[in-house]
């Protein structure tokens, strides 16, 4: 089961003690959040941290903060007892690597109709290179040696790699398989239900919002905040469609909003035309 998906029941869940206002329960989900996609432990704190501040009473506000860290110290115990190494999430410099690979990759993956392409070969010496380390030291020195290469490269070519980070974050919108990793042999008329028909939920998704926009301006802005975390987030990694599926549950909210209200602006046209006649 992808990490993806898994987040998608956590976000589903998150947005609804959200609305609800279940606090403590939002903060353990909160501290469990990271430990399913690293990538989202900055959000996490960002929430959790409202929580606190938004807290008058300081037992709940301690209360909050313990109950966010608890997901964290099987992680922490786990990275003392087997690499001597503090760490809230994984040992592994991941954010050095995935900045390294991804300037060897573009926009995405490469792909043909039935599978993925290979990763040029810069990139699977990377993953390479930052796997085979057993201690801290030689984690530490691979990172620096990846960082340097990586500055090197941007320095060389700034404006190609601001330009392929714009295009990232558009990417990982993008939807061209169902399945990630499951492509099989899709037919012209597969693939263009599937490309096509997620950009226009995506569309539906983004007239609903300003729909709603009046009604629900803090849910609107808090989900619009979290759709821009999603693009951004992803800028220094290689970068995969499936990365955005953890906010589908919010785009289907409000395509299917955008859906009931266009519904309803057609039956009131049909009942003035009737009525009209």
């Amino acid at each position: 089961l992808l990490s993806e998906v898994v987040t998608i029941f956590f976000v589903t869940l998150i947005s609804a003690l959200l609305l609800t206002r279940k606090h403590f329960v939002l903060a353990l989900l909160l501290g469990f959040l990271p430990q399913v996609r690293p990538v989202f432990l900055p959000l996490s704190l960002i929430a959790v941290g409202i929580l606190v501040w938004t807290r008058k009473n300081m037992i709940l506000k301690a209360a909050t903060l313990v109950l966010f860290s608890l997901p964290f110290w099987y992680t922490i115990a786990g990275n003392l007892v087997y690499y001597r190494e503090f760490s809230l999430l994984g040992v592994e410099p991941t954010f050095v690597r995935e900045l390294y690979a991804s300037l060897f990759i573009g926009r995405g993956m490469p792909f043909t109709d039935q599978k993925w392409g290979d990763w040029p070969p810069e990139a699977q010496n990377a993953w390479g290179a930052f796997t085979a380390p057993k201690d801290q030291a030689g984690r530490a020195d691979v990172a620096r040696r990846h960082w340097q290469l990586a500055t090197q490269i941007i320095r060389r070519d700034p404006l190609g790699f601001f330009g392929s980070r714009i295009a990232k974050m558009g990417y990982v919108w993008e939807k061209h398989f169902l399945y990630p990793y499951v492509m099989g042999k899709p037919s012209p008329l597969t693939k263009g239900l599937t490309y096509w028909g997620n950009a226009g939920l995506l569309v539906l998704a983004a007239i609903g919002m300003v729909l709603a926009r009046k009604k629900n301006r803090r849910v609107v802005l808090v989900v619009s905040c979290f759709f821009l975390y999603i693009s951004l987030a992803h800028i220094f990694s290689t970068s995969e469609e499936r990365f955005s599926l953890p906010a589908y549950p919010w785009v289907a909210v409000f395509a299917g909003y955008s859906l009931w209200r266009i519904g309803v602006y057609i039956r009131q046209r049909y009942t003035l035309d009737v009525h009209g006649k």
